[in-house]
């Protein structure tokens, strides 16, 4: 049977605290906890679980370690053990990039063993995702003071003996079997017919899943394209959910296709899917089955050609048809050789985990697997259906930075310059950048200017670009449908449309430090100091709570807005601050004496980042309770801040260097930083 278990962390950081004469004590963690819970989903015949746990730091030092961890003296009597350790909260890398606090350490996860009623199982008779010497491990951040959890999921895959499949294996309460035929016996089969009406040569892949007694809609098959691959070419990708029946016909049937590729290795192949009742031991239960025959044409194929596919199930459909996040889950892999070195088609009958090449496997537990294909059954209908891909995974594009020099300069995700523009004759103040990478940047010339996605700016040709302000511009936002914002030392703000039009303009109080608009198309602006106001999207000045004068003394340096109406800003007076839609306070985060908030920027998770006068780069949690990592340059002032949509961080400041870091704060090493020969003064990043 398969069995989920859930690995659970609280890592409890130790902050650490080396006492020195002329050299260095050694240190050793202080003893707070890492809390590990192991919790499975379906145990009903094992009755304990053993693990080995251990923890290293980010230099790879083992912070402690401990095997025999059972649940029969640790947990619940059946597989959950709970276990308190500690993790190491201290940078010990030498080779890490100064001013890094963070502090990663490795968390690994080894089952040593399941027993049921009769003693310990055999191994033979189970997959196990995290065997003794080649553990799963997860990498976390440990943070001083506080408690980090982290997360293991396994689903352990074992031999399921009802013996009403020839091999079968239990999916989280799901019961699968998979084979892949080639022959019957010692003869080919001969199923499928080919073009001159003859049967011809077939391979049968079958997989077929119950969830047992109850109703087989539960119970859910996931398949991918079925490949075959004549070493690194593919040969031919089939769409295991055509049919049902033929795949390919030439009788005009709008259900059906024509075969794609006369001359590749397919001549046919055909979709049998449904579901059925049959004993489940003493009672009985529901079957689906999906099953694909391929019809080859072997003469087309080369020696050493393979049939390559993926396959699981679930009980309840999968999100998406992708595995679990942070699980490792089981899937059925085929990757069989069909032809011998005399270029023959192998006779072969291969049952699920009697060799590898039909076998249980595993996802890694930061690897989801999405799944291109589903079985579902509704009332007495099957349907196989192909599934949306999932959304692209988000990618940086590029880095937009302004500096003292005048100057707007483009690089790519991996900090290779792609141009430089100098369209201002002093300080450029504030950027933004718009859907089709148009750069909007604004300074001490009083100006507005526009340069293309190319570098050039943007002057006339139908447009009103530059917009002259008249007075020193501080700050530029560009809303959802390009319209550009912009605020000024004299306490002027205004929108502009993409083409240059001025559309309204509305004089505040004192120098319009910072400025943001939401998706709404609402927009908040500080000006006179310490306060923050809020337009609507025709400029008028909104009540209620607004302006908000919660902030200190000092100027507000930094505001942000996201979809929910909140207002995120950092000012002067040490803090940042999370203003709710109407203008009350909902929390304030303290930077420390001296820390000046210059930039600010919140995510779509709602992290908050910011750029500080001592050179630090936080990200912030969205509670404002503590900050998830602190970057700290060697020196100069942190001024400008931007977040990818893949979590990356960029900031720029006078020490006129641009940084990189992962969504966990490590520094990107690789084409960052980058030296930008002036002080950079403000961040954007392409969309």
């Amino acid at each position: 049977m398969t069995h989920r278990h859930r690995v659970s962390f609280i890592v409890l950081s130790s902050a650490l605290l080396a006492c020195t004469s002329v050299e260095p004590a050694p240190h050793e963690p202080a003893p707070r906890g890492l809390s590990i819970t192991v919790s499975p989903l379906e145990l009903s015949d094992v009755i304990d679980a053993c693990y080995a746990i251990g923890v290293a730091n980010d230099a790879g030092e083992p912070v402690w370690s401990a095997d025999g961890i059972c649940a029969s003296q640790y947990g619940d009597l059946r597989g959950s053990v709970s276990y308190v350790g500690t993790c190491d909260a201290s940078d010990n890398d030498p080779s890490d990039n100064i001013g890094t606090e963070v502090a990663h350490n490795t968390v690994t996860v080894e089952l040593e063993g399941l027993w049921d009623q009769d003693g310990l199982i055999d191994e033979d008779t189970w997959v196990n995702p995290c065997p003794v010497g080649d553990g799963c491990a997860l990498t976390v951040n440990c943070v001083e003071n506080s408690d980090v959890p982290v997360t293991f999921n396994l689903t352990i895959s074992r031999s399921a003996m009802q013996g009403f499949f020839d091999v079968a294996v239990n999916f989280a309460d799901v019961f699968c079997s998979a084979k892949l035929d080639t022959c019957r016996g010692d003869e080919p089969m001969n199923l499928l017919f080919d073009a001159n009406g003859e049967r011809a040569p077939t391979v049968v892949l079958a997989l077929a899943c119950t969830g047992g007694a109850g109703d087989a809609t539960d119970t859910h098959l996931y398949r991918q394209d079925i490949e075959i691959r004549c070493g690194e070419s593919l040969h031919a990708s089939l769409d295991p959910s055509a049919g049902p029946g033929n795949a390919y016909s030439d009788i005009g049937d709008p259900q059906l296709t024509t075969d794609p590729d006369v001359d590749d290795a397919v001549f046919q192949y055909a979709v049998y899917e449904g579901h059925e009742s049959l004993a489940c031991g003493a009672v009985s239960c529901n079957k689906n089955y999906w099953n694909v025959a391929i019809g080859l044409d072997v003469g087309v194929l080369s020696p050493g050609c393979r049939i390559v596919t993926v396959a699981t199930a679930s009980e309840g459909a999968l999100d998406n048809g992708a595995t679990p996040e942070a699980t490792t889950y089981p899937v059925i892999a085929v990757d069989a050789t069909l032809v011998d070195a005399n270029g023959a088609l192998l006779c072969q009958q291969l049952g699920l985990d009697e060799t590898q090449a039909v076998h249980t496997a595993y996802t890694g537990l930061d690897e989801p697997l999405a799944f291109a294909y589903e079985l579902g059954v509704e009332g007495d209908v099957v349907d196989t259906h192909p599934l949306a891909p999932p959304p692209p995974t988000p990618v940086d594009r590029c880095v937009v930075v302004v500096d003292q020099d005048g100057r707007v300069r483009r690089f790519d995700a991996s900090g290779t310059p792609v141009w430089t523009a100098t369209p201002h004759s002093g300080i450029v103040f504030g950027v933004g950048i718009d859907a089709a990478d148009n750069v909007y940047s604004g300074g001490l010339d009083g100006f507005v200017r526009k340069t293309d996605s190319n570098g050039n700016q943007v002057v006339g040709s139908g447009t009103d670009w530059p917009v002259l302000h008249g007075s020193t511009v501080l700050d530029i936002a560009i809303d959802t449908e390009g319209n550009v914002y912009s605020g000024t030392a004299d306490g002027t703000v205004r929108k502009m449309s993409p083409s240059g039009v001025v559309l309204w303009q509305t004089n505040g109080l004192g120098a319009v430090t910072s400025i943001a608009v939401a998706p709404d198309g609402s927009f908040v602006y500080a000006g006179g100091s310490d306060s923050v106001k809020k337009l609507d999207a025709t400029g008028s000045e909104l009540a209620g709570g607004w302006p908000f004068t919660g902030f200190g003394s000092g100027f507000v340096r930094g505001l942000a807005a996201d979809s929910a109406g909140h207002v995120y800003g950092g000012s002067e007076d040490f803090t940042v601050r999370k203003i709710g839609p109407s203008g009350a306070q909902i929390w304030s985060f303290a930077t420390g004496s001296r820390n000046d908030v210059q930039d600010v920027f919140v995510d779509a998770a709602g992290f908050v980042y910011d750029a500080e006068t001592s050179g630090r780069v936080r990200k912030i949690l969205p509670d404002g309770s503590a900050a998830q990592w602190t970057f700290t340059a060697p020196s100069g002032n942190a001024l400008g801040v931007a977040v990818a949509t893949t979590g990356h961080v960029y900031s720029g400041g006078d020490d006129k260097m641009i940084r990189k870091f992962a969504p966990d704060g490590t520094p990107v090493t690789s084409g960052f930083p980058i030296a930008n020969g002036a002080s950079v003064r403000d961040v954007a990043v392409c969309r």
